[in-house]
C-alpha cells in the first residue's frame, strides 16, 4: 500500500514539475517573443527614417540636378546669343577689309604711296597699279623681314595681284588676303588638318575659308572648327 501511495506521489510531483516547467519555457518564449519583436520594431522604425532620409536627399539631389539643367540650358542659349553676336561683328569686319592685302618678307620698302607701287609692279610685273589703286597703307618690321599692309580700291584690283602672283612666283616675298581674326585662326585649323593628310586643299578667298578633301572633289566653304573636324571623322 505504501510503495503504491509513494508511486502517486512521485507521479504528481513530476507532473507539477513538468506544468512548472512547461509555465517557464512559456514565459521565457513570451519574454523572447517580444523582445524580438520590441528588436524588429525598432529596426524597423531606423529602416524607416533611413529610408525617408534618403528620399529626402534624393528629391534634393533631384532638384538641384532641375537647377544644374535650367543652368545650363541658359548657358547654352546664351553662348547661342554670343556666337550670332560675333558672327555678325565678324562679318561686319570681314566686309570692311575685304580689299585688304597683306605682303610680309624680307625686302626694305620706303613708307610713301609712290615706292610701295613702285615696289609692288617690281615684285609683281603683271598687277601694273597705279597710286589710285591705293586707298591706305601700313609699314612695319620686325626683326629682319617687312609687313607690308595694303588696302586696295576694289576687289579687281586684289584679283590682279593674285592674279600676278601666280604667273610670277617672287621668292622669299608672301602675297595674302587680309582676314578677321576669327576666319585666320580657322584657317590656321583647316591648315593643321591638311598636314595631317585629311584635307588636299586650303585657302581662302575674299575673306571666306574653302577647302578640298581630294584633287576632284568639289571646293567647300567651312564656317568653324566642326566643319573642318567632319573631315577628319569621315
Amino acid at each position: 500500500m505504501s510503495t503504491s501511495r509513494g508511486k502517486k506521489n512521485d507521479e504528481i510531483e513530476n507532473s507539477d514539475l513538468c506544468i512548472k516547467m512547461m509555465e517557464m519555457f512559456e514565459k521565457i518564449a513570451d519574454k523572447m517573443i517580444t523582445q524580438m519583436n520590441a528588436n524588429f520594431q525598432k529596426h524597423t522604425d531606423i529602416l524607416t527614417h533611413e529610408l525617408f532620409n534618403l528620399n529626402q536627399r534624393l528629391d534634393k539631389y533631384q532638384n538641384e540636378n532641375s537647377l544644374l539643367k535650367d543652368e545650363i540650358a541658359e548657358l547654352n542659349n546664351k553662348n547661342s546669343i554670343c556666337a550670332k553676336l560675333e558672327s555678325k561683328i565678324d562679318q561686319i569686319e570681314s566686309k570692311e577689309i575685304v580689299n585688304n592685302v597683306s605682303i610680309n618678307g624680307e625686302f626694305q620698302v620706303e613708307p610713301t604711296k609712290s615706292k610701295i607701287v613702285s615696289f609692288v609692279n617690281s615684285t609683281l610685273p603683271l598687277a601694273k597699279i597705279t597710286e589710285n589703286n591705293i586707298l591706305d597703307f601700313q609699314v612695319n618690321k620686325k626683326d629682319n623681314k617687312t609687313f607690308l599692309k595694303i588696302k586696295l580700291d576694289s576687289n579687281s584690283t586684289k584679283t590682279k595681284l593674285f592674279q600676278a602672283r601666280k604667273q610670277t612666283k617672287p621668292k622669299n616675298i608672301f602675297l595674302s588676303e587680309m582676314l578677321t581674326q576669327r576666319q585666320y585662326q580657322l584657317l590656321l585649323e583647316a591648315k593643321r588638318i591638311a598636314k595631317l593628310g585629311h584635307i588636299k586643299f586650303v585657302w581662302s578667298r575674299n575673306g571666306a575659308i574653302f577647302v578640298k578633301q581630294t584633287e576632284p572633289s568639289k571646293p567647300t566653304q567651312i564656317f568653324q572648327n566642326a566643319d573642318v573636324q567632319k573631315f577628319v571623322t569621315n
